[in-house]
């Protein structure tokens, strides 16, 4: 492949993903976050049950705990489907199959010279 088409479809491919795939730290926040609340609201429901606090502070709690895991299976699910849009719409080596989108610098100066950064096989034609 030429040059221009290897940018033109590098290109399409970083804007398919950018259109289509929610950011990972994103994804990465809510877990943190959820993974914080999860104790402290556990170490609640032990002070609410050794204080015998009232029924509706208890509901609260064990509410609370309830989305916190829906959120944490919420964010699995958007992973694991972004992970699956990637490999579908990441430009890919056609030697060693790896992604050639979203590279650091001196991957990008690899690719200039027509290499894969991966493999070193030659991939664009000069």
């Amino acid at each position: 492949m030429t040059r221009e088409t290897f940018i033109n479809k590098q290109s399409e491919a970083e804007k398919q993903i950018r259109q289509h795939c929610i950011s990972f730290g994103l994804i990465y926040a809510v877990w943190l976050a959820m993974l914080i609340a999860i104790p402290c609201l556990l170490a609640f429901a032990y002070c609410s049950f050794y204080f015998h606090t009232k029924f509706v502070a208890r509901a609260v709690i064990a509410g609370e705990l309830i989305f916190c895991v829906l959120a944490i299976l919420v964010a699995n699910h958007f992973y694991k489907r972004n992970v699956l849009r990637w490999v579908r719409y990441a430009l890919k080596c056609p030697s060693c199959r790896r992604s050639l989108v979203f590279l650091l610098r001196w991957q990008v100066e690899e690719i200039a010279e027509g290499r894969c950064p991966h493999c070193q096989e030659t991939i664009v034609d000069s």
